[in-house]
């Protein structure tokens, strides 16, 4: 039935259900909504033929935006996905290197980290930060302390969470997971030193 057979025609319960793909009593839904519109009573009740194909073709147009919707979420989740890979790259990759300390960059680096609680750090300070701790040894992080770094990477993660280029940008969330990364290297690093400590007593 073409547009303009449809005007001013009327459909049986079963013709309209069968346009809309929809039970009867979900038709006399649409109908107590105002969706569409009848005539008659009972058995004799007709529905508009006008009614019913606009409504058939805006359920249609709804499960285009569903789909759409669903291609939206694909695409944030490939942009995850890229972002963790990348991850997985600097990770094995650390810029520059493992660092070797001295001393006095020890004690420098621990200045550095009380200076930290006093502001509210960056982006690319949160990103630098990260990038800097993974390069960081096992016999570094106990100079400095395992306690110290624990505590510093916990402010750096509860800011960086808090960051809008770190929200609305997924490929920007690398340095959560870095600095989350880094905060479980910690508690293997903490736990060997333990288990050090305990050979040393025996």
């Amino acid at each position: 039935m073409s547009d303009s057979e449809v005007i001013n025609h009327y459909l049986t319960a079963n013709e309209a259900v069968q346009l809309l793909g929809c039970s009867k009593r979900t038709l006399r839904r649409y109908v107590s909504q105002g969706l569409i519109g009848k005539t008659g009573k009972a058995r004799g009740t007709r529905y508009s033929a006008t009614s019913v194909l606009m409504l058939s073709r805006g359920r249609e147009e709804g499960k285009l935006d569903q789909v759409l919707r669903q291609l939206k979420v694909l695409a944030h989740t490939q942009q995850e996905i890229i972002a963790r890979l990348s991850l997985l790259e600097t990770i094995f990759m650390p810029r520059g290197g493992t660092l070797t300390l001295t001393p006095d960059l020890v004690a420098s680096i621990k200045l550095e980290i009380a200076s930290l609680y006093r502001e509210e750090p960056t982006y690319s300070i949160c990103r630098d930060w990260a990038e800097d701790l993974l390069r960081l040894s096992f016999e570094s992080c106990r100079e400095i302390g395992f306690g110290v770094l624990s505590r510093v990477t916990d402010h750096l993660i509860a800011n960086a969470e808090q960051l809008y280029e770190v929200l609305k940008n997924p490929s920007r969330r690398i340095v959560l997971d870095q600095l989350k990364w880094f905060k479980s290297r910690l508690k293997t690093y903490a736990s060997l030193e333990s288990s050090e400590g305990l050979t040393h007593q025996v």
